[in-house]
């Protein structure tokens, strides 16, 4: 039986970012604080054996991954590691969304009891995240992987691994922009994955 560990890593920080943007689809790119967080993260991960790089068709996701991987290993983009689609509050900062629905920022901060028309679902996130999430295990039996993704995307797969029910998505902790959450896959001896554990979630020591 071997183990394997998986990085689930946060893009670096985007355009609209500070201005709490609904970054669901919206394609915002990295700004200058987001590229020095990207060559930060690159020195963290410089001496770690990576076998294969996931990345969400999105800019910030695309960008961060080149950036820190992009002379060491081919990144392959993947749809269904795409960031939770926010509806009509999508690339709309949270100040002006609160003028349109009351609850939007229950949805911004990940609430799954509240639902907004056009706003997909946290269980659906969830879902996917996690078919996908299995199908590059098995694709990738014993290897070291990095997923390069999205918050709500990130926090959703590690509830659904941690045993959470999805309406404590955000007891998971805190996943910030450059973050790196650490797992460990056990493999049976058919080289099916078997356990996981989660080591770290959300790790921002390379920014210190």
């Amino acid at each position: 039986m071997g183990k394997a560990k998986v990085f689930l890593i946060r893009h670096c920080e985007p355009e609209g970012h500070e201005q709490k943007l609904f970054n669901g689809h919206n394609d915002a790119p990295l700004i200058e604080k987001g590229r020095k967080q990207a060559e930060l993260l690159r020195q963290r991960f410089q001496n770690e054996d990576v076998h294969a790089v996931y990345s969400s068709p999105l800019k910030r996701a695309r960008h961060t991954a080149k950036l820190v991987f992009g002379e060491k290993v081919i990144i392959l983009v993947e749809q269904d590691l795409i960031e939770r689609y926010f509806g009509i509050v999508d690339g709309v900062p949270l100040d002006e969304a609160k003028k349109r629905h009351k609850n939007a920022e229950d949805v911004y901060e990940g609430r799954a009891r509240t639902v907004l028309p056009g706003v997909e679902p946290l269980s659906d996130v969830r879902k996917r995240a996690y078919k996908k999430f299995k199908e590059i295990l098995e694709a990738n039996p014993e290897k070291n992987i990095v997923l390069v993704g999205h918050v709500m995307w990130i926090k959703s797969l590690l509830s659904k691994i941690l045993g959470l029910p999805i309406t404590r998505t955000d007891d998971v902790g805190r996943v910030g922009t450059s973050s790196a959450t650490t797992l460990e896959v056990e493999y049976s001896r058919s080289k099916k994955p078997r356990k996981i554990t989660v080591f770290e979630i959300g790790d921002l020591k390379h920014l210190k």
